[in-house]
């Protein structure tokens, strides 16, 4: 972390390029169906109530945020374990990793292959 003194003053990520690595944390989960460009159609990220379009910037400390994401996963998988698993290692990954302000991440199971 950088001392206090050198904090950049503000730090942004374009929703766009938040979609795109949601999908591809989505996509590594075994039991999820659709290509990177299919699954991001599907997710929806929301701050304060209010649908952020793709080309909205939003403060890394600032924004908080709700993701809701509509799976097809494989009908061979443990619907709820594959869910359950995205719901986690999305969370994890945006909160911890990235260091956004994740309070949700609804999952829901809309198409089965």
């Amino acid at each position: 972390m950088l001392p206090e003194e050198n904090q950049p003053d503000q730090i942004r990520v374009s929703v766009s390029a938040l979609l795109e690595y949601a999908a591809r944390v989505i996509e590594q989960v075994p039991g999820v169906c659709g290509s990177i460009d299919e699954i991001v159609r599907f997710i929806k990220i929301t701050s304060n109530n209010e649908h952020l379009p793709p080309s909205e910037k939003i403060d890394f400390q600032l924004t908080p945020l709700t993701l809701d994401v509509s799976l097809c996963l494989d009908a061979l998988c443990n619907l709820g374990e594959v869910a359950r698993e995205v719901q986690k290692r999305l969370f994890t990954s945006l909160k911890q990793e990235l260091e956004l302000p994740v309070h949700r991440v609804n999952i829901e199971i809309s198409r089965v292959k």
